[in-house]
């Protein structure tokens, strides 16, 4: 059985000119990953027991990232998502997990935090909303 941990995690995300930048080393952290169906409840009159039907459409939660703030020129966190939080321009992410299985996606900035705290480093957290397809292999 194949086991992975954090040290196989690859996180990629393209910068303005749409180039994928490696951005494993600013993450800490990633929220869940979550991807679900969407399903309507459709019980009748009548019936003692729920019913529901798939109306064949997915959805990906939004997803967090957080680590260490950084304006590194090109693909630190301050140039890839700050300005962006309610723009019309989208981010392609891709989580690798490990063995070749990853998550890619289009993702809209929803939010992205500068978080200072006394007498520690100055994190940030970024949520992006996933917009469209989502490939997983």
């Amino acid at each position: 059985m194949a086991q992975y941990s954090s040290a196989d995690v690859i996180v990629l995300v393209d910068n303005n000119a749409g180039a994928p930048q490696t951005f494993t080393a600013y993450v800490r952290a990633i929220g869940n990953i979550s991807i679900e169906g969407i399903i309507q409840e459709a019980t009748v009159f009548g019936a003692s027991w729920a019913t529901f039907v798939s109306t064949a459409i997915k959805k990906m939660a939004p997803i967090t990232l957080g680590g260490f703030y950084d304006t590194t020129a090109v693909e630190g966190p301050d140039v890839l998502f700050a300005g962006y939080a309610g723009s019309t321009t989208t981010r392609t992410v891709k989580i690798t997990y490990g063995g070749g299985k990853y998550t890619e996606f289009e993702a809209l900035v929803q939010k992205y935090e500068r978080m200072p705290k006394l007498g520690a480093m100055t994190e940030y957290q970024v949520t992006l909303q996933p917009t469209g397809t989502v490939t997983e292999a």
